[in-house]
């Protein structure tokens, strides 16, 4: 997986959009190895500059947000159902769980699929924490993170209770600075073309057309019929093949003299990657992790809850089903 990833984010040095480029190499062959030597290569060792705002997503004025929006009313599942930013926003099965633990903070778990070159997927998960500005509820602060020091501000446009939420984002952390993009929530798992209207006047207030947007597919398919070992290591290979040969001769050179590649202006030394933590930032991670799994219980309570009323529901339409039978044949 990491030589997979170093050989994608190499084949971006040549890409038009190369932070874009470099995103999905992190979505295809992400893991806990890989997001340790990103921290290391850009926010320990700003290997790499930061990609500075360019303005492509202002913050949006008072007059654009949802005043009336109620943090209680968007607890449950909820689903991503179209989105404006294809490096963030467009995904398979994006089934969303959310809860409020206390009044003014809202904790989400993050599911979606990550569709590889070979027709199969990878599903990817995370728990997110908001906290509600103080003086405007339609504004949420995700901030405080250890990864990559990442922070997102969530704009509510437009809301309605058991319908859908309409977000524009603006975020940073240590590789880019101003990234951004929007988000149409429903409860529904595909997105109802009635509301199409509402939504539209929705993102028109902060500059979007309809037409920015992209629906998903929640669908939520099976894995496709499993294959050998052969096919997955040839497939795999195929999709590398053009990449190994245009960079196996730099690896090889780096390799020798103890170093690894990391995209362009990503050099460092290996030995870097297991820097000691500090007794402060063991604290914090151990406040971080302890946060992160109480709200994993509170939103496994919230799943399981959807599940109970799904359950129920449909066991009452099996019972009626069955006394309206008896009925007719009576």
């Amino acid at each position: 997986m990491c030589l997979q990833n170093i050989v994608c984010l190499n084949l971006c040095n040549s890409a038009e959009d190369e932070a874009g480029c470099q995103i999905k190499c992190g979505d295809l062959y992400g893991d806990k190895a890989i997001d340790t030597f990103n921290a290391c290569a850009v926010s320990d060792q700003k290997c790499v500059p930061q990609r500075q705002d360019e303005g492509m997503y202002p913050v949006p004025g008072d007059c654009a947000l949802d005043e009336g929006f109620d943090i209680n009313m968007f607890q449950g599942r909820w689903y991503i159902t179209a989105g404006q930013n294809p490096l963030f926003d467009i995904f398979d099965c994006q089934e969303h769980f959310f809860a409020v633990p206390e009044p003014g903070r809202l904790v989400a778990k993050i599911n979606w699929r990550i569709n590889k070159p070979n027709g199969d997927f990878i599903e990817r998960s995370t728990i997110q924490t908001f906290v509600q500005d103080k003086d405007k509820n339609s504004i949420l602060y995700n901030h405080g993170n250890e990864y990559l020091h990442y922070q997102d501000d969530w704009y509510i446009l437009a809301s309605k209770p058991d319908s859908y939420v309409v977000i524009y984002y603006k975020g940073t952390n240590d590789a880019w600075d101003g990234y951004g993009g929007a988000t149409i929530y429903t409860r529904e798992r595909q997105l109802p073309e009635e509301l199409i209207p509402e939504l539209t006047a929705a993102v028109e207030k902060v500059g979007f057309k309809w037409s920015d947007f992209t629906v998903t597919d929640n669908s939520c398919k099976p894995h496709p019929p499993a294959k050998s070992l052969v096919q997955e290591i040839e497939d795999e290979a195929g999709v590398l093949e053009k990449g190994l040969e245009k960079e196996a001769g730099v690896l090889e050179k780096d390799l020798e003299q103890g170093l690894t590649s990391f995209g362009k202006g990503f050099t460092v030394l290996e030995q870097k990657l297991e820097q000691e933590l500090t007794a402060e930032e063991e604290v914090v991670r151990k406040e971080i992790r302890e946060e992160i799994r109480a709200a994993e219980k509170l939103l496994a309570k919230v799943e399981k809850q959807v599940e109970d009323e799904e359950r129920t529901l449909a066991d009452s339409f099996s019972s009626a089903l069955q006394q309206l039978t008896r009925i007719f044949r009576q």
